[in-house]
């Protein structure tokens, strides 16, 4: 199975916001290409994060998963919150001497976010995704949330 660490930075643009009740919420999400040509979530983030706790949270991520599979997942990000956290990710990765590339998505697209979303209902609608039965994750004001309940919410 192929392993890919998708995120959605939100706020990356506002460095020195502190954390709010009304602040977004940055999305991670691990999804797993199987040999199948299924997509399997693997596992889920949902929280408000500064930049630290953000990259943190990729680290943490990509070492489990790396670990898990024996294979370094491939990791994408927002362009625009790619650039906001470029600095603190290429630091951390001298720190600890654990260094992968990200991909920057959405670059030189001229397709809206929601446009980009549309094209994932076709695989959603053919049965080509699956979620696990909950996706427990603490956020940072210690809240439960069940992840796989908040995006089946969505639909």
């Amino acid at each position: 199975m192929n392993v890919y660490i998708l995120i959605d930075q939100a706020g990356g643009h506002e460095l020195n916001r502190k954390k709010k009740k009304l602040s977004d919420w940055t999305a991670i999400i691990v999804i797993g290409l199987a040999p199948d040509n299924n997509y399997y979530i693997l596992d889920m983030v949902r929280d408000r994060f500064n930049p630290t706790e953000r990259v943190e949270t990729i680290f943490m991520l990509h070492k489990k998963w790396n670990e898990l599979t024996g294979k370094p997942p491939k990791v994408g990000c927002e362009q625009i919150g790619l650039m906001t956290d470029t600095h603190y990710i290429k630091e951390k990765q001298k720190q600890e001497a654990y260094h992968f590339p990200i991909v920057p998505l959405g670059a030189g697209q001229k397709m809206a976010k929601e446009e980009r979303i549309r094209n994932l209902i076709p695989d959603m609608q053919n049965g080509r995704w699956y979620a696990p039965e909950t996706a427990i994750y603490v956020d940072y004001e210690g809240r439960r949330w069940d992840l796989v309940r908040v995006y089946r919410d969505w639909e």
